[in-house]
């Protein structure tokens, strides 16, 4: 329900333990089955509050194939892996019936990455829920099929890390920029990383890349090098 996921405005930590406690949830798709009558009869929540929640399930069951990977919570897959799968696999039904090798074959993947994939898709139960989402009215698009990062670019296979304040754009925008120009974007700085770009008030993970010697940018150096 994150974000990065299916973007569920109003599902927080708390009431996702009060809907599985009160076994309202006991899947990923029990969420787009609730309704206003078992939703306002929750503590703490009002009328307003679960109208305002069914909203949010109601414009999250329009999801692009990345989001939705992500949002499965597979082991060792992330957004850039996420994004390497819809890139390769048009529908979700490809990469469900997919072999092992050949997702390991996708470069960036990884033979860890590929072996997680298709290990939870092999569980009937995810299967099922996956079955459950789209009976629940869950549409899947992927407009990044068969799309290329860019060529060339200077960013492309290389393993960035952001950290501090960025002035020009978001964190979440520079994410976006450096995914579209084939870079990989982590979270940690470790002896396999290419740049870290630190903004204002870089903190331990700037200390790290220095440590490491890993090469450091400076806003105004990663805005010129991004174009």
């Amino acid at each position: 329900v994150s974000k990065k996921g299916l973007d569920i405005d109003g599902l927080g930590k708390k009431l996702v333990e009060q809907l599985v406690e009160t076994e309202l949830v006991q899947t990923f798709s029990d969420l787009f089955l609730l309704d206003q009558d078992r939703l306002s009869d929750l503590e703490r929540m009002g009328e307003k509050s679960a109208a305002n929640l069914l909203a949010a399930l109601e414009a999250a069951k329009q999801v692009s194939l990345d989001r939705l990977i992500f949002a499965l919570g597979i082991d060792f897959t992330g957004e850039n892996a996420a994004r390497l799968l819809a890139r390769n696999f048009e529908k979700l039904d490809d990469i469900m019936a997919a072999a092992t090798h050949t997702i390991a074959a996708i470069h960036g993947m990884g033979e860890k990455t590929a072996s997680s994939v298709t290990r939870f898709f092999s569980i009937p139960e995810n299967q099922a829920t996956i079955q459950h989402l789209i009976g629940a009215g869950v549409t899947v698009s992927n407009d990044l099929f068969q799309s290329a990062p860019a060529q060339g670019h200077i960013f492309s296979d290389k393993t960035i890390v952001l950290t501090g304040t960025l002035e020009t754009l978001t964190r979440s925008q520079a994410k976006e920029r450096l995914l579209a120009a084939g870079a990989r974007v982590t979270g940690s700085v470790s002896s396999k990383t290419d740049y870290l770009v630190a903004g204002r008030d870089a903190g331990s993970k700037l200390s790290k890349a220095e440590k490491l010697g890993v090469e450091v940018l400076s806003e105004t150096r990663f805005m010129e090098l991004l174009g």
